[in-house]
């Protein structure tokens, strides 16, 4: 079973800001963007990545102020998720659980324009091998596309509205259905100890230090020679052109969920990061472009934040971080204490098994044990 975990403002009821969520709850009828890992088990590690996702949108975090772009009634939903590892794979799962209410009612398959106006409802960001998970997830969606009766042309033009950016992933998305970016650092060599033969084919056409190819009829890879440090942390460095990629390829995915009318092409994304690109080898600093980004990005219906409420919101991350530390640390002592007690009351069983009353009771009054005066030492 799958279990969505999606971001909220954090307050003194949560204090982490995760709202938990099942399929009769399915975010994924609205604009969603869903996070996806290799770590399935880990809530911790789903939360971290959900966070950057939201960075890379650019609102405002527990890590920075981003464009000041509110958590608090933002029109899409940031979601990550957790699998039990039961049934099918976790990407099947997905597929399964989630995302067959965007493409069939009642067991029959819907109009093909309201499946594609659901589909391009969802923004997919996979890090590392959770591309294999939408692998298996879009494997599955063409298998129950098929059993409802869609035709081939059917669910390529359907899977087409559906945005993957796959982020610092060893696999390559040339042909995925869907509508995928793909961001490499060239210097990750955690990448290259596993990449497939058509990734690195691929970089070998590499001619800079950083360049955007179109390497299918809707997918694009952007590769750029960076850090080498093999997190989506590493896309925020102050004054780094690949925060400003990762960021553009986002915001606009984003807009085209939100925005139905928003004109979302793959040939306008690329032109789009070619025009970045164009604009830091002519000397535009890395930091003014993410900042003439971030003056363009238009998120329909979204509040942008005052400095005084980030400043205020900064404090209530600081304080709910403490207090859920506090929350955690009492758990964990309340556990070993109730652990301790099961010890003694073993100890206490073994001993009174053993042993006769009198030594019993010798036993208990060399520890100290105060007897009550009221009752008998015996019976007590």
């Amino acid at each position: 079973m799958i279990t969505l975990h999606k971001r909220i403002e954090k307050n003194k009821k949560n204090l982490r800001g995760i709202e938990v969520l099942y399929p009769e709850d399915n975010p994924l009828l609205q604009p969603t963007m869903l996070c996806l890992s290799a770590q399935t088990m880990y809530p911790k590690s789903i939360y971290g990545i959900v966070r950057e996702g939201m960075r890379a949108a650019r609102l405002r975090t527990s890590q920075g102020i981003g464009a000041k772009y509110a958590l608090d009634n933002f029109p899409i939903n940031f979601v990550g998720a957790t699998y039990d590892n039961q049934g099918n794979s976790f990407g099947e799962s997905i597929a399964e659980e989630y995302f067959k209410p965007l493409i069939s009612e009642n067991g029959a398959k819907l109009d093909l324009k309201q499946a594609k106006k659901n589909m391009r409802n969802i923004t997919i960001m996979t890090y590392c091998d959770g591309t294999l998970v939408y692998y298996d997830l879009e494997a599955k969606l063409v298998n129950i596309m098929e059993s409802l009766g869609y035709t081939e042309k059917e669910i390529k033009a359907i899977l087409a509205e559906l945005a993957v950016i796959a982020v610092l992933t060893m696999h390559d998305t040339a042909n995925s259905l869907a509508t995928t970016f793909q961001l490499v650092d060239v210097n990750d060599a955690e990448i290259f100890e596993r990449a497939t033969p058509s990734l690195i084919e691929s970089l070998d056409r590499q001619l800079t230090n950083h360049d955007f190819l179109s390497i299918g009829k809707h997918n694009g890879l952007y590769y750029f020679k960076g850090k080498g440090e093999h997190s989506i942390k590493s896309f925020f460095h102050d004054d780094y052109l690949p925060q400003s990629v990762f960021a553009a390829i986002v915001s606009q995915c984003l807009t085209r969920s939100i925005d139905k009318h928003h004109e979302f092409s793959f040939e306008n994304m690329s032109e789009m990061i070619k025009s970045i690109l164009n604009h830091y080898s002519v000397g535009y600093t890395a930091e003014e472009i993410m900042k003439d980004l971030d003056d363009m990005i238009d998120y329909p219906g979204a509040r942008k934040l005052t400095s005084f409420e980030c400043n205020y919101l900064d404090i209530i991350d600081e304080l709910s971080k403490k207090a859920s530390n506090l929350e955690n640390d009492n758990r964990l002592l309340r556990n070993a204490n109730d652990r301790q007690r099961q010890n003694y009351d073993k100890l206490d069983e073994a001993i009174r098994t053993t042993v006769s009353a009198q030594e019993y009771h010798e036993i208990l009054t060399k520890i100290g044990y105060q007897f009550p005066a009221s009752e008998s030492t015996y019976k007590k």
